[in-house]
């Protein structure tokens, strides 16, 4: 018997044996993947916060998640800016996106803040169960 790219044969008297080795990507799984995200934490003086988003594996499908950016302690225009809702596009086979949220740095004592990133409409992909991800913005004066 022979081996070719991944597998491996061999006989002995009228039985075959085939190994055939595992060399599939673990994030290209069957059905639809989850989005999911991470609570942040960062400075007030950061200038960025950054929520990344990824799909449990990559998806031969256009992937897309619309998202809101809500007031929890933190206000908008006040502790941080930019747009408070958008979308982001996985392409086929992309797994990882960041969503930025600008901070602003005030020169207000005014003790830690939080905003919510809530992803909320997702298609050819499902959420995951958490509602929504926290921001904290941790006060510098």
């Amino acid at each position: 018997m022979n081996a070719g790219q991944g597998y491996t044969a061999s006989s002995s008297r009228g039985a075959a044996t085939v190994a055939v080795a595992d060399d599939d990507d673990p994030r290209t799984e069957v059905g639809p993947p989850v989005v999911s995200s991470d609570d942040v934490s960062v400075g007030e003086d950061a200038g960025v916060m950054e929520f990344i988003v990824e799909l449990s594996h990559a998806s031969a499908r256009t992937v897309m998640a619309w998202y809101a950016i809500r007031d929890e302690t933190a206000v908008w225009s006040q502790d941080y800016g930019g747009a408070t809702m958008g979308s982001i596009a996985f392409a086929p086979g992309e797994v990882r996106k960041t969503v930025q949220i600008p901070i602003i740095d005030d020169q207000v004592d005014e003790g830690d803040e939080t905003l919510e990133f809530d992803p909320y409409y997702i298609v050819n992909a499902t959420l995951d169960s958490t509602e929504g991800y926290t921001g904290l913005i941790v006060d510098n004066d």
